[in-house]
């Protein structure tokens, strides 16, 4: 496997400072051209030489001390091969390596040198650190999506551990295979298969057999604060459950959204302006909130999410409230700047009309006080306005 990175490095300057040593009085290169054996003495941190090592992380650089390393033509670190000349190279008769940025499928803690005259010599019981695999879950502008529709995933060290179809990696939603369709460092795309489940984990395997599960899952509904196909959330006669075919109020506005997993909540109407608010609740009709047990006591490990949808923003005085006891408010303004509240607002980014979103906010800032029965969103202002927006899955996830 040869190894491959855009990472610049200071490695070809530190070769060709130290070339300048390598010639005679009378300018001639010093070469070495015998064909005996390799012999290591020691690996050691390029700016202590005295203190010899016995492992790295990937893309340190190292220096292999001995003797005969001249005539150098491959460095195996593990299983993978470092590519000559650009990050392994002979200077002054010491070998320099850069640890290569890529997970081993073998590991036998070896580094190995062969000669152009087939001598090979291992440096055995040196370990390379390798950091562990990270996915958090569903990510992007739109995390709730439906079979075939594409998925995003976040996390880190995809591209470490080679996590696309061609290399042996694979996604699996449940039990089903999720083809990937791009992958980088910190993101991974996958096509939603057909038949996949709600809250169904998402498992990632490497080729080298590496497994994690996300944190979060497709569709994750185990803190979902309002599920709408149940109704029983409005409290105020101008929301109004829309979108699914088994309700009674089904659109016949064409410019209705199309569902993304049943009903949802919509506000279509002439706000009168007032703060008396038009409010839907996000807990349960029997009182009993669905939210994680430490929400009260570990709210930094969470984040508040919901869909938005809007045909037309909010106007610019309205405002979306999380409410919990009356003295305890954040708010939420969707595309609204430069308007007066302090430190208690947030000022996510204006909407792509008709498209919708999936809006993200880390949950201890939509409420300082404790998250109850009495949590709810509610929408009003001072100022009499047009009111077109849909809100769908309110729920909060982990980080």
């Amino acid at each position: 496997m040869k190894f491959k990175t855009l990472k610049a490095t200071i490695l070809c300057t530190l070769f060709a400072v130290a070339v300048f040593s390598c010639k005679n009085d009378n300018g001639t290169w010093l070469v070495e051209t015998t064909s005996d054996p390799i012999t290591i003495e020691k690996v050691v941190n390029p700016v202590q030489y005295d203190a010899p090592i016995t492992g790295a992380v990937l893309e340190q650089l190292i220096k292999v001390v001995g003797k005969n390393l001249a005539n150098t033509v491959s460095v195996f670190v593990n299983d993978v091969e470092v590519e000559m000349p650009m990050y392994a190279n002979v200077v002054n008769g010491i070998l320099y390596v850069r640890i290569p940025y890529q997970a081993p499928i073998v590991v036998d803690n070896k580094i190995k040198i062969t000669d152009k005259y087939g001598n090979v010599a291992e440096v055995s019981d040196f370990t390379v650190a390798l950091p562990d695999m990270v996915a958090k879950g569903p990510a992007g502008s739109m995390e709730w999506v439906a079979p075939g529709e594409t998925l995003t995933i976040s996390g880190d060290y995809f591209d470490l551990y080679r996590i696309t179809d061609t290399t042996g990696g694979s996604v699996k939603i449940g039990t089903l295979n999720a083809p990937i369709v791009n992958m980088t460092k910190t993101q991974l795309e996958v096509l939603v298969p057909n038949g996949a489940l709600a809250n169904s984990d998402i498992t990632i395997i490497s080729e080298t057999g590496a497994t994690v599960v996300c944190k979060n899952r497709y569709r994750d509904g185990r803190w979902l604060l309002g599920d709408f196909n149940d109704k029983g959330f409005v409290t105020n006669g101008r929301w109004t459950y829309q979108g699914g075919t088994d309700d009674e109020n089904d659109p016949t506005d064409p410019t209705d959204p199309a569902p993304i997993d049943g009903i949802y909540l919509k506000y279509k109407a002439s706000y009168p302006g007032g703060w008396s608010g038009d409010t839907w609740g996000v807990y349960r009709v029997n009182n009993s909130p669905n939210v994680p047990e430490d929400i009260n006591t570990n709210r930094t490990a969470y984040n508040f999410k919901f869909e938005a949808w809007a045909y037309l923003p909010p106007g610019p005085a309205i405002r979306f409230e999380f409410e919990g006891e009356a003295s305890e408010v954040r708010v939420w303004w969707w595309g609204a700047i430069g308007l007066p509240g302090g430190t208690t607002d947030l000022y996510p980014a204006a909407p792509v009309l008709n498209v919708w979103q999936t809006v993200t906010i880390p949950a201890e800032l939509i409420n300082p006080g404790p998250i109850t029965t009495t949590f709810q969103m509610v929408a009003h202002g001072p100022d009499a306005c047009e009111m077109y927006v849909a809100i769908d899955n309110p729920r909060f996830e982990l980080k």
